[in-house]
């Protein structure tokens, strides 16, 4: 079992039949979180419900979605308002990127603006890379990151991404937003702002636009791109494999397995 490998359910409370909505209770005993998640007013927007041809479980995607918010809850961050999340901060953030402890950086930063952000691995069945919540009550604003793949390039745009739908989406109609980033072909309007938004702040238009056009992807293009704009080589190695629809270039600049030891405790926890 799944959640009892993890420590998520006591062993004498793993189910052996069918889930009913009194032994989730006592599975997640959180009654806040678990009206919140768990309750018809839970209207959670699913990107990977598009997701061809995959067996998908909405009911991992809800405990994961509980247990995210169990940890957000032990976290402190300071008042979010969505005017003090200024162009020179995200800007900030986006160097963070180039610094050799910026990904232990994250976090705090992130709090001083009054954004909570929690990393939970995914659930088998939900194929999730990433989501924005509003928390219960305090309606303050969750990132949470799977780390599904790990890769420096995935990561910080994942954390933009999400970074979007915050700042543009999230709100008394919309207080969860679930990512499959792998979902290409089935966009809405809220997902290809939310990319627009992360391709943009992390690479301004105008400097991506000058250095895409000169064609040149070589490792050594990429690594002086980076440094000119100030932020990892790997989110620019990351963004040509994109736009080349290339996937077998520049695949040992996108900086594997270096975000989840960053992450350890949280990860592995």
């Amino acid at each position: 079992n799944e959640l009892l490998q993890r420590g998520w359910i006591a062993e004498d409370l793993v189910p052996t039949g069918k889930l009913s909505s009194e032994l989730l209770s006592k599975l997640f005993p959180k009654k806040r979180f678990f009206d919140y998640v768990f309750g018809a007013a839970n209207n959670a927007c699913f990107r990977s419900q598009l997701r061809k041809n995959a067996t998908l479980s909405p009911l991992a995607m809800k405990i994961w979605q509980y247990k995210v918010l169990e940890r957000a809850a032990e976290q402190k961050a300071g008042t979010f308002e969505r005017r003090k999340v200024s162009a020179g901060k995200l800007q900030k953030l986006s160097r963070m990127s180039a610094e050799p402890e910026g990904l232990k950086r994250v976090k705090g930063f992130l709090a001083e603006m009054g954004i909570i952000l929690v990393i939970l691995p995914h659930l088998k069945k939900t194929h999730i890379d990433g989501a924005a919540i509003l928390m219960p009550g305090t309606r303050r604003p969750v990132i949470a990151l799977t780390l599904r793949y790990d890769r420096v390039d995935h990561f910080w745009f994942s954390l933009f991404h999400e970074l979007g739908h915050i700042l543009k989406h999230l709100g008394a109609t919309r207080k969860f937003i679930l990512d499959d980033l792998e979902i290409l072909d089935c966009e809405t309007k809220e997902e290809r702002e939310a990319n627009r938004f992360a391709c943009d702040t992390l690479i301004p238009a105008e400097e991506w636009r000058d250095f895409f056009s000169e064609g040149d992807y070589s490792p050594v293009s990429v690594q002086r791109f980076a440094r000119k704009i100030g932020i990892n080589p790997a989110i620019v190695a990351g963004r040509v494999r994109y736009e080349t629809n290339n996937y077998r270039i520049l695949s040992q600049n996108v900086g594997y397995d270096l975000v989840r030891k960053a992450f350890f405790q949280e990860y592995y926890r």
